[in-house]
């Protein structure tokens, strides 16, 4: 019988998810969640191909206790300084779990890499588990985006948001009737990032107290309370700094900036009936902000570069890391708007009545969010029914500037809990 080999696997206990700690991270709610079509597959999946092992698994297996005289190495475990109970374990178990120092004189080895060094030097066979593997992946991906952030991102949302904000004073002061109050109301949109990127920045007095109210409930972060700008509930705990965000102030204020960017939705429906999230002229309005908003990205420049290159820049960078964005994009946005107005568009169009219905026809129709992340804090009562979770989720239907993206481990874990069990398996 072939003499077998103890292998020394280092395990790493870890916490690394998919999302990772990106732009910022979408924080799923278990109220609502979107019901499942078979043949509606999240837009990622276009993006991978399933690998399939032709590899048929044959490693020879042993019977416990071992016998040691079938254990070639097994004088190695005096090099580790192993506890006097550990070839006892591995004799009972097949395996024991040590601490060791890495040859530092006892001192306790915080370095991940320092173990497999040090046994490598002593000629002592590794076993690397996945965990480990999937770790060092995880302070790659989270190493490299600190430093994209940090280095370009940093500066480049806070000058493409100071573009867009010129913009929006120059619609303020050329519109009137429903584009004027839309063009203040993105000027406060636009302030309160403006201010959560740059402490310097000085509010305008046209929208001070919409804005310092904003910001106060940022800084709080007490949970769910009205927007004062976009009417409806906002969850304020979401603009905690967490992850890599809190290594330097900085980050902290990149952090709460694409927070805000990511989590408020520009709403596309609204309703006079009681409880509903936003009036029907609020969602005019908040539809109206987001085509001149999206329309900016396309005008404004920023430095050498147009807005539009720089919000591509930003897009792709995040998506390549983290996916694509969940809500309705400034992309779509204009997509609608090319195919009702043409490419001839300009803002006052918007004024028709009935090419404004038509546009918000033609966005209603294009995809909706999978996943509810808590905007308004909707409550729905049993019966639960499919009909129920789907009207919640096409109540947040709309445009969001840096949308939070489809994030396929929030996907899973939302269909895991109440109250979609109850609508996949009823009790």
């Amino acid at each position: 019988m072939e003499k077998g080999i103890v292998f020394i696997s280092i395990l790493t206990l870890f916490a690394a998810s998919v999302s990772g700690n990106i732009i910022p991270v979408q924080i799923t709610s278990s109220l609502v969640l979107s019901t499942v079509d078979p043949n509606d597959k999240p837009a990622l999946n276009s993006y991978y191909a399933p690998y399939i092992s032709e590899i048929e698994p044959n490693a020879p297996g042993y019977s416990l206790p071992l016998d040691f005289g079938q254990i070639e190495n097994i004088r190695m475990l005096s090099n580790l300084s192993a506890p006097l109970n550990t070839t006892s374990l591995i004799e009972q178990n097949g395996f024991a779990v040590i601490e060791h120092d890495c040859g530092l004189s006892g001192s306790y080895c915080e370095d991940m890499v320092k173990p497999y060094k040090y046994l490598k030097d002593k000629n002592i066979p590794l076993f690397l588990t996945a965990d480990t593997l999937l770790h060092l992946y995880h302070i790659q991906f989270d190493e490299t985006l600190k430093d994209i952030e940090e280095r370009e991102f940093c500066a480049d949302i806070n000058d493409l948001t100071s573009a867009l904000l010129a913009d929006a004073l120059f619609c303020y002061d050329i519109y009137s009737g429903d584009l004027k109050e839309a063009s203040k109301r993105n000027i406060a949109y636009l302030s309160v990032a403006q201010k959560l990127i740059d402490p310097n920045f000085q509010i305008l007095e046209l929208v001070s107290d919409l804005v310092i109210n904003e910001l106060s409930k940022i800084d709080a972060h007490e949970g769910f309370d009205n927007s004062d700008i976009f009417i409806y509930k906002e969850d304020y705990s979401q603009y905690v700094p967490r992850g890599h965000y809190t290594r330097s102030e900085q980050l902290k204020r990149y952090f709460k900036t694409l927070m805000w960017y990511g989590r408020i939705s520009f709403m596309l429906k609204g309703s006079d009936n009681e409880g509903a999230l936003i009036s029907v002229y609020d969602a005019k309005i908040q539809t109206m902000q987001a085509v001149l908003l999206a329309n900016s990205i396309y005008t404004v420049q920023v430095g050498q570069r147009t807005g539009r290159e720089v919000w591509n820049r930003l897009y792709a960078v995040t998506a390549f890391y983290v996916g694509l964005a969940d809500d309705l994009t400034p992309y779509e946005y204009l997509e609608a708007v090319d195919k009702i107005f043409s490419i001839d568009f300009v803002p006052t169009d918007l004024e028709d009545v009935n090419d404004f219905l038509e546009l918000k026809v033609e966005l209603a129709l294009m995809r909706s969010p999978k996943i509810y992340g808590g905007t308004g804090q909707i409550i729905i009562f049993p019966p639960y029914t499919e009909e129920s979770l789907n009207e919640v989720l096409g109540q947040t239907k709309g445009m969001r500037f840096m949308g939070q993206r489809f994030i396929p481990d929030s996907y899973m874990f939302q269909n895991l809990v109440f109250p979609q069990v109850l609508v996949l398996r009823p009790i």
